[in-house]
């Protein structure tokens, strides 16, 4: 489905994000003000590691995904940024803090000390975790940043996308007389495997069913393989969602004569393609200006 990759990059990064704030920002100063530094630091140390694999994996699985949506590159950018900082703070930061942890806990504080937040937030648990304490903050500051920025930019395509599917449009945005947007290349190719399957079913090479079901996969193809962005994304949508409601009126059609009316139809609006699309001269970077 067009929908299950960037979904998943999006849960991805946002349960990244939620439970580092939770554990940094939130459950941090409630603890640690309950429990005192000597009971709280343990604990601490017990839950990091494992807190941060978990980052890991989720930002792989966030990466792979804004990869295979055909996300744009400064999204797929700060993917692979997300992967690299967790991938540092899992094999490096995060064992030399822990160790620093744990040797701090030999370190004797006063019992005003033991709940002093600002002390804890420079310093850690004591001298011991001053530098690897404040290189894993500044780290995962950075890492929320990163994940943040992606949601920032990964949502609104998806919004755009989620309104065109929802609504029909009448028809593509054009472009100014003359100019044609510039389409990816596996959109050309799914509009001509489109034009090719009404041939063959104008000519009863395919079944009525035949024609709506391969037809289907093709406009379903397009949308999937869509990294076309801007007003040019937004004029492919035009011109796609009108063809999915004539798939489905070929869908439904009950005999043969009507299917041939449902055909001609979807013909002309594909024939309408050439008139406002041209193969992108580059790939896979696409403009969204006409050309």
């Amino acid at each position: 489905m067009s929908h299950v990759a960037p979904a998943i990059a999006l849960l991805a990064f946002a349960t990244m994000m939620g439970s580092l704030v939770w554990f940094f920002f939130a459950q941090t100063p409630l603890l640690l003000r309950r429990l005192g530094r000597d009971r709280f630091v343990p604990l601490q140390l017990a839950l990091v590691s494992p807190l941060f694999k978990v980052a890991l994996a989720l930002s792989v699985v966030g990466a792979a995904a804004s990869w295979g949506s055909g996300a744009s590159a400064h999204v797929v950018g700060l993917a692979l940024a997300a992967v690299l900082l967790s991938t540092a703070l899992v094999a490096v930061v995060v064992p030399r803090a822990v160790r620093a942890g744990g040797a701090s806990l030999r370190e004797v504080v006063a019992p005003d000390d033991q709940t002093a937040l600002g002390r804890f937030t420079a310093d850690g648990g004591g001298d011991a975790t001053k530098v690897w304490h404040r290189v894993l903050g500044l780290m995962t500051v950075a890492l929320v940043a990163v994940g943040a920025a992606h949601l920032v930019l990964s949502l609104p395509h998806q919004t755009l996308e989620g309104a065109a599917h929802a609504h029909h449009a009448d028809g593509p945005t054009t472009a100014p007389r003359g100019q044609r947007w510039e389409a990816n290349r596996e959109t050309v190719e799914g509009v001509r495997t489109m034009q090719a399957l009404v041939t063959k079913a104008q000519a009863d090479r395919l079944t009525t069913l035949e024609a709506a079901s391969e037809l289907r996969m093709a406009w379903s193809g397009i949308f999937e393989r869509c990294t076309m962005t801007g007003p040019a994304h937004e004029a492919l949508h035009g011109f796609l969602v009108p063809l999915g409601g004539l798939l489905g009126e070929l869908e439904n059609a009950s005999d043969r004569d009507g299917a041939r009316a449902v055909l001609q139809r979807v013909s002309a609006q594909l024939s309408t393609f050439d008139r406002d699309f041209v193969q992108a001269s580059e790939q896979p970077a696409l403009r969204g200006t006409p050309r």
